[in-house]
């Protein structure tokens, strides 16, 4: 689904399942792990390709029946969280901002929400979503994206940033 593919840009983990917040790699799948990491003056045990907390997933995960922290997993949880936001249906009919704002409640880096962390635009999000359906109806191809860490992959974005200090992915 293209718009859980624009949350993984947004929260900056790209295809990467097995990453926590502070781009730490998780040591395994079987479980999400529940490690607060801090970064800067900003601590979460947010893991997975959405950033999923522990408060949320696991009661999500349990309620699905779902036993691990697999891929199709954290696709299972994230889907489940859009339809308990009443999203899933602004996504299905195409009101990509309207989505984008209604789940910044759930991911920071989605406009409206209070969060204090860097949030990404409306018409961002809706560029990226756009693209995202583009390549996954196959109106264009994944070489005809400009690099970003959801097409480089992780290690080739964290070197292109200049600071030479990774972003937080939240």
């Amino acid at each position: 689904m293209a718009f859980l593919d624009t949350i993984a840009w947004a929260e900056g983990t790209g295809d990467s399942y097995d990453i926590a917040y502070t781009f730490a790699k998780l040591p395994d799948l079987d479980r999400h792990h529940a490690i607060v990491r801090c970064f800067e003056q900003l601590c979460s045990d947010a893991e997975g390709r959405y950033q999923e907390l522990s408060t949320t997933y696991n009661p999500i995960a349990q309620r699905l029946g779902l036993k691990d922290f697999s891929p199709s997993s954290q696709d299972k949880v994230a889907i489940q969280q859009l339809k308990d936001a009443g999203v899933y249906d602004m996504i299905m009919t195409g009101d990509i901002k309207g989505a984008s704002c209604a789940v910044g409640k759930i991911w920071a880096s989605f406009p409206c929400n209070s969060y204090g962390q860097g949030q990404k635009t409306e018409s961002q999000l809706e560029d990226i979503y756009q693209e995202k359906l583009a390549i996954r109806t196959g109106q264009k191809t994944q070489d005809a994206v400009q690099p970003t860490i959801a097409t480089t992959g992780l290690k080739e974005w964290q070197m292109s940033i200049p600071t030479g200090k990774t972003q937080a992915p939240l």
